[in-house]
């Protein structure tokens, strides 16, 4: 791995972990923490989605991969943070919240994706497909 490849990934893990930290302690949050970490794993499968969508039609290179792909949603989302959450409902004896937010973080962003991706403009899908068969036949 090269040298800008490391710093690309410490870099996009840097400004995750930022954006982390800054979101779960909004006064929005306050007291409900367990939706901020739901919300920020939602959102960080969301970016990561966008960021592969946009490195296979190569839109964005590898570089941008590893800033935004590996090294933001990766200090963004934790599964470390989630879990931290668990053990504390579960020390509280909070069942129903502990199964809620595990259920919510682990199935929740698919079954929202399978609902919407029907919904995706099926025009803009072939032009798409369309505009990187084009590129592909380039040489």
């Amino acid at each position: 791995m090269k040298r800008r490849d490391v710093f690309a990934v410490a870099l996009g893990g840097s400004g995750g972990t930022l954006a982390r930290a800054w979101i779960i302690r909004w006064p929005l949050w306050h007291g409900i923490d367990a939706w901020a970490v739901v919300g920020i794993n939602w959102l960080g499968g969301i970016i990561l989605a966008v960021v592969m969508a946009l490195v296979a039609k190569r839109r964005l290179m590898e570089p941008h991969r590893l800033l935004f792909g590996v090294g933001f949603c990766g200090g963004f989302t934790t599964f470390s943070t989630m879990i931290a959450g668990l053990v504390g409902f579960a020390a509280g004896q909070q069942w129903g919240q502990a199964l809620m937010d595990l259920l919510l973080s682990l199935l929740g962003l698919p079954i929202v994706l399978a609902v919407l991706t029907p919904l995706w403009p099926e025009s803009t899908v072939q032009e798409e497909e369309a505009a990187i068969a084009e590129v592909d036949r380039e040489p």
